[in-house]
């Protein structure tokens, strides 16, 4: 079991769009209320007194990148996106993990 949402696939399907340059704004706030919890739960539990708000912060501008730069193909998957997903925060954890042991 996953803990962050389920992905409605439609929205995933909205969000494909934006690759065109057609995504609406309400796709982007509704992937944010979705996810801007769950990121900042996981990132508190696993970062070790990380900050959880910053963290969400830093995965939704990747996000936003890695969208529109087309790295990340949206299908109707929404369990190949929640596994993306959360590969992007374990990278970010590291990241400021390593820079913390500096």
């Amino acid at each position: 079991m996953s803990v962050f949402p389920d992905t409605p696939v439609s929205l995933l399907a909205r969000m494909a769009a934006q690759v065109t340059g057609q995504t609406e704004e309400s796709a982007w706030v509704r992937l944010f209320e979705l996810y801007e919890p769950a990121i900042r739960k996981f990132s508190e539990y696993h970062g070790a007194g990380c900050d959880g708000e910053d963290v969400a912060q830093e995965i939704f501008l990747k996000l936003v990148e890695v969208l529109r730069g087309g790295a990340f193909r949206v299908g109707g998957d929404a369990g190949r996106f929640r596994a993306y997903l959360a590969t992007l925060i374990r990278r970010e954890l590291v990241s400021r993990w390593r820079k913390a042991q500096v």
